[in-house]
């Protein structure tokens, strides 16, 4: 059966132990290692929801507000593990509608994704994402949502 839920801290310590590589190598940019992970979690992640099926996590996500001028700007993630895949239909349903309702709630929507997570990067761009490689690293690139027709200079998170 699968379920969404908040985050619970229970959930944690598994949902790091089956990230899917992709997410880890992701992960490891924000934080060393599992410890700080962990500690991350318990204090503050601004999850939204876990996916969970037989009580075990499939995805975790949500947005981080960004203070940014006068735009309301979301710091947007979605970490994922290896079970991912044989629930994916059920847990894309739900992060599209998440999606949908970020996008109308922020002005830009960003973040930093692995240049090899070709699965995440793909899914990212059918749901009207944009990308760009980055100039400070070739390892990453920026995926972002600009709701509306103003301008915005990306230059602030390329570098």
């Amino acid at each position: 059966m699968k379920r969404i839920i908040r985050p619970e801290r229970k959930y944690f310590e598994l949902f790091y132990d089956n990230l899917r590589k992709e997410d880890k190598k992701e992960v490891i940019k924000t934080v060393k290692d599992k410890k700080e992970f962990l500690k991350l979690c318990t204090m503050n992640l601004n999850a939204n929801f876990l996916a969970l099926e037989n009580d075990f996590p499939l995805a975790m996500g949500g947005v981080k507000d960004v203070f940014f001028n006068d735009l309301k700007v979301g710091q947007i993630w979605l970490l994922t593990t290896n079970k991912l895949y044989t629930n994916r239909i059920c847990v894309y349903r739900y992060v599209k509608y998440m999606l949908n309702f970020y996008k109308k709630e922020y002005d830009f929507l960003f973040n930093y994704i692995y240049k090899s997570n070709f699965k995440a990067l793909n899914w990212l761009e059918k749901s009207g994402f944009k990308t760009v490689t980055l100039s400070k690293t070739l390892d990453f690139k920026l995926f972002y949502f600009i709701k509306g027709d103003f301008s915005f200079d990306l230059r602030y998170f390329t570098g």
